[in-house]
């Protein structure tokens, strides 16, 4: 449970340095130990107040005997945290105590064994060096298990005790609140003691009502600790001031006894250790109180819920795309698309690339066709390697109407930067600078380029015929290639002889050599390459046409469809940082939300 605990305690710190490195301010101080509490079977009670309340006394008082040293002069007030407990408690509290060395803690050990178990630490006082005292007490704080509020008659209602008790994390039903030198209200008092006892009781019920959400009234207790008998206290009221014997052996004896009743009380209820189960009970709510209490105070500190409405508001889609869209316009994204998708390279590369394709897929075409190519490839090598005297320099793609895409990306990230000003210095920080925007659209306007070829490549520029069609091509060229050289000199000499009345074989053959001859033969498969030339023209011609087709498609893939996803791009990249702190604090939001949202410790 402890283990638990600690990793709890820790989970909130980390969350305390990490909002304070978020938002690049100093972190908020917090006090810690509920966790540590659990880690042994001790009850320790600090005894909290200002200065001169008797808190001392109330010790001894607690402790049924003298264990603070009065011989001891420690200046005026109480300066330093003096815990009073059982020589065999002394290490677990120093255990639990660790890491609190720069609080001077004094131990003082010689209390009696009706105390074994039970630990009551006086904690520096309100009244002297006010602000350094409360700063110890916090720090202290933590790792006790209950608060002993105690005040006097005259100090009911101090708005800094009210104050102080708001910020000492513990449970509030492990405190207990005391008004001490109840004694001397009823001597210095002209009024009816139960008078006296009443007005006091109703001024520590309304700050008690200040600082408590639960009712405290059971937790509440008037009393003088002073006195531990009847006849003591009287006989302290009656030197006091002069009382008459009628009035003190009445009124006030009466008073004297429910002083003391109520002392009784409340020492049963601070000194009665606790069951085990008890114990770690009261620990678990100090521990949950603290842990729900740090979350709301972490909230309230940096306001992280504010922040990332902020954000949201800032990095609102809509408005993003609207801002984007005024340096990167759609008419400037379809100008960019288009220039880096030259018709005039295009055409050359895909027209002679889809020819390629589709005559190979012809059979004997190719061998018409590939010395026409080479011949055309050689001539353009030969292009290639003429001086280009005077040739203009290719202009910039990202050049629009005089404005870079340097200049673009400037002005958007000097926008986006407007809107996050005053947010938090890191979500402006951390935005990357013009030059890398603009790398990022180039990039990106490159790649959707490259994209759209393909697209439009796999959509026009490969497909492909089917069985059937690859036998038609087949019959064609085979049919063109042999019906001329062969087919129909053998037809003709078939078609020559067939009326005659007898075959003459000798006739025959001679008609036979000659429809075959070389002269006859060569003349024919001029006529087939004729032929398989011009099919070879109407393949080409189909290239050219889908070609165009193609360019078009591309001129209109440019038009509607490179903004968005250009700008969506431009905008994920400048605004990676806020839109990953957005993150982070939705994140930590709902950490604090499940850390304040635990149940129990009221």
């Amino acid at each position: 449970m402890a283990d638990i605990a600690r990793r709890e305690e820790l989970a909130l710190q980390h969350v305390n340095t990490e909002l304070a490195e978020l938002l690049d301010v100093a972190a908020l101080p917090m006090e810690h130990g509920g966790g540590r509490a659990l880690a042994d079977t001790l009850w320790v009670w600090g005894i909290v107040g200002g200065k001169d309340v008797g808190k001392s006394t109330l010790i001894n008082a607690l402790a049924g005997g003298d264990v603070v040293d009065r011989g001891v002069d420690y200046g005026e007030g109480t300066f330093a945290p003096s815990a009073y407990l059982t020589s065999r408690d002394r290490p677990a509290l120093t255990a639990r105590f660790a890491g609190l060395e720069e609080l001077d803690i004094r131990y003082v050990d010689a209390a009696p064994d009706t105390m074994r178990g039970l630990v009551l630490v006086d904690l520096p006082d309100f009244d002297s060096l006010f602000t350094d005292h409360l700063a110890a007490v916090r720090r202290i704080a933590g790792v006790l298990d209950g608060i002993i509020w105690v005040t006097t008659p005259k100090k009911v209602g101090d708005v800094r005790a009210i104050d102080e008790v708001e910020r000492i994390l513990k449970a509030r039903a492990n405190f207990a609140y005391v008004v001490n030198k109840m004694d001397w209200l009823i001597a210095q008092s002209n009024q009816p003691p139960q008078v006296e006892l009443a007005r006091a009781a109703e001024a520590l019920r309304r700050q008690v009502s200040c600082c408590d959400a639960d009712d405290g009234r059971a937790r509440s207790f008037l009393v003088s600790a002073r006195y531990r008998t009847h006849d003591d206290m009287l006989a302290a009221i009656a030197r006091s001031r002069a009382v008459d014997a009628a009035r003190l052996n009445g009124e006030m004896a009466q008073a004297v006894d429910e002083l003391l009743g109520r002392f009784t009380a409340l020492r049963e209820r601070l000194t009665t250790a606790p069951t085990s189960d008890v114990a770690e009970a009261n620990k678990q709510a100090n521990l949950t109180f603290q842990l729900r209490t740090q979350a709301e105070r972490l909230r309230q500190h940096y306001q992280p819920e504010a922040l990332l409405a902020r954000l949201e508001r800032a990095l609102d889609e809509e408005t993003l795309n609207d801002l984007a869209a005024r340096y990167f316009s759609p008419e400037y994204c379809a100008a960019v698309l288009r220039r880096l998708n030259g018709a005039d390279m295009l055409f050359a590369t895909w027209s002679a690339s889809l020819f390629r394709r589709r005559v190979a897929r012809w059979p004997l075409l190719g061998a018409v066709a590939s010395p026409l190519m080479a011949i055309g490839a050689a001539l353009a090598g030969m292009r290639a390697l003429l001086p280009r005297l005077g040739s203009p320099e290719a202009p910039d793609p990202f050049r629009q109407d005089g404005v870079g895409i340097r200049e673009r990306a400037d002005g958007l990230v000097a926008a986006i930067r407007a809107r996050l000003a005053g947010l938090s210095p890191r979500a402006a920080a951390d935005l990357p600078d013009a030059d890398e925007i603009a790398r990022t659209f180039a990039a990106d306007a490159r790649g959707l380029a490259e994209t759209q070829r393909e697209t439009i490549a796999a959509t026009h520029m490969q497909r492909r015929a089917g069985a059937f069609g690859r036998m038609v091509r087949g019959a064609i060229t085979l049919s063109v290639l042999l019906w001329f050289p062969l087919v129909q000199p053998l037809l003709a000499a078939w078609l020559a002889t067939a009326g005659a009345d007898g075959v003459n074989v000798t006739e025959s053959l001679k008609l036979l050599v000659h429809t075959l001859s070389g002269g006859a033969v060569l003349s024919g498969l001029c006529v087939s390459l004729l032929l398989l030339a011009a099919l070879t023209g109407a393949v080409y011609s189909r290239a050219v046409a889908d070609t165009y087709r193609a360019l078009d498609r591309l001129r209109t893939l440019a038009d509607e469809g490179g903004t968005d996803t250009l700008n969506s791009g431009l905008l994920a990249a400048i605004t990676q940082a806020p839109r990953a702190l957005r993150s982070r604090l939705a994140e930590i939001i709902e950490r604090l939300e499940a850390l304040a949202d635990t149940s129990g410790g009221g």
